[in-house]
């Protein structure tokens, strides 16, 4: 059984340059030294370089695009996908492909580190030992990230951490599989894995998704200049609480309304990490419902980000997309 690795950049593969660390290429034979293929408890496994490689904080859809035609490119001769990314934008992407491969069949893991491989105390070698060991064990039914001895269900997890090790979380599901003595597996806690169907063509519009993070006496510079934005489609509106808005705040409470007439589809989901929105619970909230908000649950963040590009990249309409919106696609909030 044979693994393609696609490494697309990140810490994990970065050396020192005059302005800092820096993506580099020679990950591969660093990761080839460590980890000989096929030898000992190593898998036969290839890499694939993205050229050219990304810092992850410079991500954007162009990105997205070319991961996932890699591993379209390569689906048949691989039983399974190891994506060694950087972890300021990890979650962003492992949501993403979370609806573009729902329930495959084939393990598609991310992993990175926050120290480069070779530096002093890495944590790259744990994380990369981790990734290899399950990418050909039994399907996940989910993509993954392989994180300081956690595999997460990818569209579940967020950064916590730039210090940590255990850089990553699932604030709302426990790990898919924690790493110990005796592994302990929650898998196919849902729906299962299937055969992945051939996906569809995707069209990734740049800038096309806005976020929108609420705060106490929110300025109208904050959010007037999405409806005038002929590239914003869609926002993730990120509210207080259990999903709540200044409703005595009668120019916001307009804008959604302006916003729901244009056709610009919005979503709700909370700051807290834990917990999610509770729709209905305070008046607070519930005017959201009538202003067209949609409801993102206990989402995260980067997971209602991505499902709202990942549904314009199918080149849905906005009452198509309120309507896809509402089908739990990869198990991404809690039902």
């Amino acid at each position: 059984m044979s693994i393609l690795i696609l490494y697309t950049g990140g810490t994990i593969g970065m050396t020192v340059s005059e302005s800092g660390l820096a993506p580099s290429s020679s990950l591969v034979e660093k990761l080839h030294t460590i980890f000989p293929s096929g030898i000992a408890n190593t898998p036969e496994y290839s890499v694939q370089t993205l050229d050219p490689l990304i810092d992850s904080a410079n991500l954007d859809t162009t990105h997205w695009q070319r991961i996932v035609a890699a591993i379209q490119q390569h689906w048949d001769a691989y039983n399974s996908f190891i994506i060694l990314h950087g972890t300021d934008t990890m979650a962003y992407t492992a949501s993403l492909l979370s609806y573009v491969f729902a329930n495959s069949c084939k393990n598609i893991i991310l992993t990175g580190s926050q120290l480069p491989l070779g530096a002093e105390r890495s944590d790259a070698p744990c994380n990369l030992a981790l990734a290899l060991s399950l990418a050909n064990g039994i399907p996940l039914g989910q993509v993954a990230i392989a994180f300081g001895n956690q595999v997460l269900q990818g569209n579940r997890a967020t950064k916590i951490s730039s210090q940590a090790f255990a850089g990553f979380d699932s604030p709302n599901t426990p790990p898919l599989v924690t790493n110990q003595i005796t592994p302990h597996y929650r898998v196919n806690g849902l729906t299962g894995c299937q055969p992945c169907k051939e996906p569809a063509e995707l069209h990734f519009q740049p800038e096309a998704v806005a976020l929108l993070w609420l705060t106490p006496s929110l300025s109208q510079a904050s959010y007037g200049g999405f409806l005038h934005d002929s590239k914003c489609k869609a926002l993730v509106l990120v509210s207080f609480g259990a999903g709540n808005i200044a409703s005595e705040n009668q120019s916001f409470c307009q804008f959604l309304a302006d916003a729901k007439d244009k056709g610009l589809v919005v979503v709700n989901v909370s700051q807290c990490q834990h917990g999610g929105t509770s729709t209905g619970a305070y008046a607070a909230g519930s005017v959201l419902t009538q202003l067209g908000v949609l409801d993102g649950k206990d989402m995260t963040v980067e997971a209602a980000f991505t499902k709202l590009h990942y549904l314009l990249a199918l080149d849905h309409s906005p009452k198509e997309i309120r309507t896809h919106w509402q089908t739990c696609r990869a198990e991404e909030w809690s039902e």
